[in-house]
């Protein structure tokens, strides 16, 4: 099960609905929430670039200087704020809670924090989302593609949990995400949550198989009908199905087939997350 979450915040709205999920998520497992801030070392960097020895020396970067800079502080101290915030959310909730404020680069930090950890929370963007065009954000895709943990991605505003759209291509980080979805939905009261599992393919006879491991997997869980078939293109069918069903949070493999993890997201995964506001959890 999962037990240990890390919740990444910063001071963004994106970040407060991320901590919506994580909490209700959390209530739901009876796990611990750590709640990480990283004081971002690029942002500073932008802000405070240089250091002049003298005048006749080029300048050079030097990071000793920036310590007592009034942009560092005031960093720290909206991470407090954001961090305290969060902690209180908890203590209503009555779930455990730890904090971390850690200087580096966002992305090696939170993959560093989140060895210890079972379960990944990302806002879809951060801070600086009001300034960002359609792409993804570099931190998150760069977390997402390294991450050994499951990811759940959240969007720009909150869907309680109900309803879990699971798309199964066959690929192993598929099952991972399978997997991932299953002991989520596991945690919740008998009932109270609809899990369907979703195969894009025209060939029928090719999605029967491909269903196979699937669902050998879920008869231990003794789960209703929940096979959805469909033909066409992934992205389109994926997103009508998620319209028609309802569905609260999507669970996909980060990487299908083809995967090219060390330059980037798999295409079927970026688009999803780029037209989707639904929670989606991602794995690999």
């Amino acid at each position: 099960m999962f037990k240990s979450i890390l919740l990444a915040v910063d001071a963004s709205h994106y970040s407060e609905v991320c901590t919506r999920y994580a909490l209700e998520h959390a209530k739901l497992l009876g796990a611990r929430i750590t709640g990480l801030s990283v004081l971002d070392r690029k942002e500073i960097a932008i802000v405070y670039p240089y250091y002049y020895p003298s005048a006749d020396f080029p300048p050079v970067f030097d990071e000793t200087v920036l310590e007592n800079t009034q942009f560092l502080r005031r960093q720290k101290e909206r991470a407090e704020e954001v961090l305290s915030r969060v902690g209180e959310e908890c203590r209503k909730e009555d779930i455990p809670f730890d904090r971390e404020i850690r200087e580096g680069l966002v992305p090696e930090i939170i993959l560093e924090e989140a060895q210890c950890c079972d379960l990944l929370y990302l806002g879809q963007r951060g801070a600086g989302a009001q300034y960002s065009s359609g792409l993804l954000g570099s931190n998150l895709e760069s977390v997402v593609r390294r991450s050994k943990l499951p990811v759940i991605v959240t969007p720009h505003s909150y869907r309680t949990l109900q309803r879990i759209l699971v798309c199964f291509d066959g690929s192993e980080y598929a099952l991972r995400s399978l997997r991932a979805a299953v002991r989520l939905a596991a945690s919740c009261p008998k009932g109270s949550l609809q899990l369907r599992l979703l195969i894009v393919h025209d060939e029928e006879n090719v999605a029967r198989q491909v269903s196979e491991t699937a669902l050998k997997y879920l008869n231990a869980y003794q789960l209703p009908d929940i096979l959805i078939h469909r033909k066409g293109d992934p992205v389109e069918q994926i997103v009508a199905c998620i319209d028609e069903e309802n569905v609260d949070l999507v669970a996909m493999g980060a990487y299908g087939h083809s995967r090219i993890r060390e330059l980037v997201l798999g295409s079927t995964t970026e688009a999803i997350l780029r037209q989707l506001n639904r929670a989606v959890l991602l794995h690999h």
